[in-house]
């Protein structure tokens, strides 16, 4: 299973396994892509859905991984 895939199979609210077409809203700028909801995205005038295509969703959790690899190396770290 893809690092996407895992992503993706949070828990999601009725209807977000619906196929939509849409802008990502995250690094690439696409904005005819094959999107899947995230989850929530919580900002101060209320929460909206954080829709992404695949290849964001790959790289943002990449980009979690690597920051979860590097604070259990920071942690075996004698001090």
């Amino acid at each position: 299973m893809s690092t996407a895939a895992r992503v993706r199979t949070s828990l999601r609210p009725p209807g977000a396994d619906m196929q939509q077409t849409g802008p990502c809203m995250l690094w690439c700028g696409r904005t005819a892509a094959a999107l899947h909801w995230l989850g929530p995205l919580m900002l101060p005038q209320g929460t909206a859905a954080l829709l992404v295509c695949a290849e964001c969703a790959e790289r943002l959790a990449r980009a979690g991984e690597q920051q979860l690899a590097e604070r259990d190396r920071d942690a075996a770290i004698p001090r």
